[in-house]
């Protein structure tokens, strides 16, 4: 320590102003650095949150669309199924009226054969 308390009586420094300009300049160059990091993250925040409003509200245009769609659709399967139903129903009565005549004529015949 007397050393050095020595070298700076007699005018002698341990850093010159070089190196003292050098490390002022080394500072602001860092602060500097430091705003614009500091900028580009929020523009980036920003940005990012545009984009996810952006993306949020064509999720829900798309939704409104795809449930539109689905409930068209729905009402066209229901309408089919319902005409399909009453097919299978006039078929149903068209068999068993069938059924019933078939064996009407039978017990006909047995009862033309034992008279």
């Amino acid at each position: 320590m007397e050393a050095v308390a020595d070298q700076e009586v007699k005018g002698e420094r341990l850093s010159s102003s070089e190196f003292l300009f050098l490390l002022q300049r080394m500072d602001r160059l860092d602060e500097k650095l430091t705003a614009e990091i500091r900028a580009l993250g929020d523009r980036l925040t920003t940005d990012m949150k545009a984009l996810d409003g952006k993306l949020t509200a064509e999720m829900k245009a798309l939704d409104g669309k795809v449930s539109t769609d689905m409930k068209a659709l729905d009402g066209k399967v229901t309408s089919e199924l319902k005409r399909q139903d009453d097919k299978l129903s006039s078929i149903r009565f068209w068999a068993i009226g069938s059924v019933i005549t078939m064996a009407a004529g039978f017990v006909g015949v047995i009862v033309a054969l034992v008279r």
